[in-house]
């Protein structure tokens, strides 16, 4: 199982206190150091919380963990014309999103699939941060996405044991469908130290995004001992199966 770590909350932080600190790329780095598979940035042309040099600047230092997020606009192909990344992960922009919070696929195809035909031709892979919902994984699959980001939000949101099995069960069954279709699996929404352990169970799921949460528990234990944490729980095989 790979961790991401999204970054985009070490940029919000800066963006409220001097403009310096704390410096997202830097957090990147001691992230990479730290034994985390992955670091995710997301790019907006409505939220620019991470400047076009943090991403330069990620592309150069540790391009072989860095991942982009974009919305479907095409102001972030210009991005991705300037760092040339090896992979792509559309999320939600302004009013682009479902009720639940995924990227709404099928209001925004002719967008996806133009934008998907420039990334196929530079030879970028794509995600799509999307819903659990099978049928919204055989769109995705056939418009042309590589790869599928599973919105846990609801999965991590739930009050009730009988409301995290069902939202652990559209999870697993999405995960299912994606691999039929020989897409790899992430999810990421509203994931920390405590709720990732029984996703370890979905033997399908092959990535974890870990977003707003981090920086809290790294603000309270330091970067380092959160990442470790994290990779415990992951590591962790006892989970209780709610399947």
């Amino acid at each position: 199982m790979y961790i991401t770590v999204d970054i985009e909350n070490f940029a919000i932080l800066r963006e409220i206190g001097d403009q310096k600190n704390p410096d997202p790329v830097a957090a990147a780095i001691l992230l990479d150091l730290a034994g985390i598979d992955y670091i995710l940035a997301p790019f907006s042309p409505h939220k620019k919380y991470l400047r076009i040099s943090d991403f330069q600047r990620l592309a150069e230092a540790i391009p072989q963990a860095f991942k982009i997020a974009i919305t479907a606009h095409e102001t972030s192909m210009q991005l991705i014309n300037s760092i040339s990344p090896s992979h792509v992960t559309f999320v939600p922009g302004r009013e682009q999103a479902t009720k639940e919070g995924g990227l709404n696929v099928l209001r925004l195809e002719a967008q996806l699939r133009n934008m998907l035909y420039q990334l196929k031709e530079q030879k970028i892979t794509t995600a799509a941060f999307v819903d659990p919902d099978p049928k919204l994984i055989n769109f995705c699959a056939k418009l042309g996405f590589y790869d599928i980001v599973l919105n846990s939000n609801s999965y991590a949101n739930a009050k009730t044991d009988n409301e995290l099995a069902s939202e652990y069960a559209r999870l697993a069954q999405s995960c299912l469908r994606a691999d039929k279709h020989d897409m790899q699996v992430a999810v990421k929404g509203g994931l920390n130290h405590k709720n990732i352990i029984h996703l370890n169970n979905i033997k399908q799921l092959e990535e974890i995004i870990i977003d707003e949460s981090f920086i809290a528990r790294s603000a309270l234990i330091g970067i380092e001992k959160a990442a470790n944490e994290i990779k415990d729980k992951i590591n962790f095989s006892n989970s209780k199966n709610l399947i």
